[in-house]
C-alpha cells in the first residue's frame, strides 16, 4: 500500500506541493489519499494563490492520487457547487 507522504517522481516544487497538501490534512483531520473533489476544494480555499498555482497544485494531487487507484479529484461530482468545484479556483 502507498504511504501517502511518498513524493518519489515529484519535481522539489511537486514535492513541496504535496507536503503542504499532506499537512494541510493532517490538520484538518482529512485523508490525502484518496483525495476527495472537496477535500481538494477545501484545501484550495485554505490555501489562496494564482490560478497557474492552484493548477499546479492539483496536478499534483492527481498525480498522486492516481498512483493510488482513487478517484481522480479534480473531476467534481453531480453534488459539488459549480463554487466549490475545483474548475472554478
Amino acid at each position: 500500500h502507498q504511504d501517502p507522504h511518498e513524493i518519489a517522481g515529484l519535481d522539489r516544487s511537486g514535492a513541496r506541493t504535496w507536503t503542504l497538501f499532506c499537512d494541510w490534512c493532517a490538520a484538518t483531520d482529512h485523508s490525502p489519499l484518496p483525495a476527495t473533489p472537496n477535500t481538494v476544494a477545501e484545501f484550495l480555499d485554505d490555501h489562496r494563490a494564482a490560478v497557474a498555482t492552484q493548477r499546479r497544485r492539483v496536478g499534483v494531487i492527481n498525480l498522486r492520487t492516481a498512483g493510488a487507484d482513487s478517484q481522480n479529484p479534480a473531476a467534481p461530482s453531480p453534488s459539488d457547487s459549480p463554487s466549490r468545484s475545483i474548475a472554478a479556483h
